[in-house]
């Protein structure tokens, strides 16, 4: 069996955004998607994308601190493949 891990850091507006988009505003009730990334745009270095597979978001939780001004937020996905 293949086990796969994921994760998102990504800005808590971007998050908001997705909730906003959810059932009920709560992403935990998101069925299971596909989710294409780009990683690597630099001028000269080819992109690198991939497609998780069966994407689910695992929790909702929001960490801050005082003094904060951008929030940022690590996401665990449970994921059933990687598309290269």
């Amino acid at each position: 069996n293949v086990e796969y891990e994921a994760s998102i850091s990504c800005y808590r507006e971007f998050l908001q955004s997705v909730i906003n988009a959810a059932p009920n505003k709560d992403i935990l009730l998101i069925q299971p998607f596909s989710w294409k990334m780009a990683f690597g745009q630099v001028p000269g270095v080819p992109t690198l994308i991939v497609t998780l597979k069966n994407v689910e978001f695992t929790e909702d939780s929001l960490k801050a601190a005082q003094g904060d001004t951008k929030l940022i937020q690590d996401i665990p996905l449970l994921i059933a493949g990687i598309e290269y």
